[in-house]
């Protein structure tokens, strides 16, 4: 038995000299630093950097590190897997120091690289773009008119608000005694209009050190509700009736028009029959089955739209009614 034990120890001790040598298993490194670190921006709100990309098959990314005071502590702001970085929402004249570093996978970082600058405010905000206006009288349903702005939003880091300017008047100047109100969205409902009123509009946008852009303009008119002629009050039409109403006076220029008729069997009811024609047209004669004996009830609606079909204006008629016998 004590033969076969020393053997067994020696033999161990043979295989486990065969195994690898720990001093000859691969040695984990730091990554490359990146190279030529530069400020492709350094001004208004904010700093975009760009860099050379380290080497590495490992490499995982680059930690961002941030200080305003270049012997104070990095504060690290940001993980980036490319070799450029956005900051935003920076402050005008203050100092700003950054590190990069390279990461790799085993969480190693390499020597950082430098860069410092200040952010300016030199840049005037665009002006906002594809400003949508759309003015609703469906007093006759009870809600209450209004007007609804809207634009795409700017993309300045430094963007602070929007202000909207408004006037009946066309060719008005936006200052202090025409502005609304400021708004930090693309977006904005008035419900403090007139109907039957004209209104005009100018949108700017500002950065936080209050240069202002250039305004964009939109013009709508709250239509006032369709008068509907006939069949009206009661009276007695025959089983395909025509209907006939007052179309709007004047369409703003490369706009179209287009009337929506709708019949029902009560004030409540959903629609029996609806037919639409074009803004040439302000009767309309009804095209379904013939209508039993019964009083019915019929309604407009007027939508101006854009190239884009897309609404500028509506207007809903009041509810009238007729009878069939």
């Amino acid at each position: 038995m004590q033969r076969i034990s020393i053997t067994l120890i020696a033999t161990v001790a043979l295989l486990w000299g065969c195994g690898e040598n720990p001093s000859n298993s691969v040695q984990i490194t730091a990554p490359a630093a990146a190279q030529n670190l530069i400020a492709d921006k350094f001004s208004d709100g904010e700093v975009i950097l760009g860099w050379t990309p380290s080497v590495g098959p490992d490499l995982l990314g680059y930690n961002i590190y941030r200080a305003q005071d270049n012997d104070s502590h990095y504060a690290k702001v940001a993980f980036v897997e490319g070799p450029h970085f956005r900051d935003t929402n920076l402050q005008y004249e203050q100092a700003y120091y950054y590190r990069v570093v390279a990461l790799n996978t085993a969480g190693l970082e390499s020597d950082p690289v430098r860069i410092s600058g200040r952010p300016l405010n030199t840049l005037w905000p665009s002006q906002p773009r594809r400003v949508r206006v759309e003015a609703r009288n469906l007093s006759k349903l009870g809600f209450r008119p209004e007007i609804e702005l809207s634009w795409i939003a700017n993309s300045e880091a430094d963007l602070a608000a929007y202000r909207v300017y408004g006037s009946t008047q066309m060719n008005f100047t936006p200052d202090l005694s025409t502005l609304i109100t400021e708004v930090q969205q693309p977006w904005l409902l008035l419900d403090a209009v007139e109907i039957g009123t004209s209104y005009y509009y100018k949108i700017t946008a500002v950065g936080q050190g209050q240069l202002e852009s250039e305004a964009a303009s939109a013009e709508v008119e709250l239509m006032s509700a369709l008068l509907l002629e006939q069949p009206v009050s009661g009276i007695y039409a025959n089983t395909k009736p025509t209907f006939v109403w007052q179309g709007i006076a004047s369409v703003p220029n490369g706009a179209n028009v287009r009337y929506t008729v709708s019949l029902t069997e009560g004030p409540a009811s959903r629609e029996l029959w609806v037919n639409e024609t074009d803004g040439t047209q302000t009767r309309l004669q009804y095209s379904g089955p013939k209508l039993k004996e019964g009083t019915y009830w019929w309604k407009v609606l007027v939508e101006v739209t854009d190239k884009d079909d897309q609404a500028i204006s509506l207007a809903l008629s009041s509810l009238e009614h007729f009878r069939i016998r």
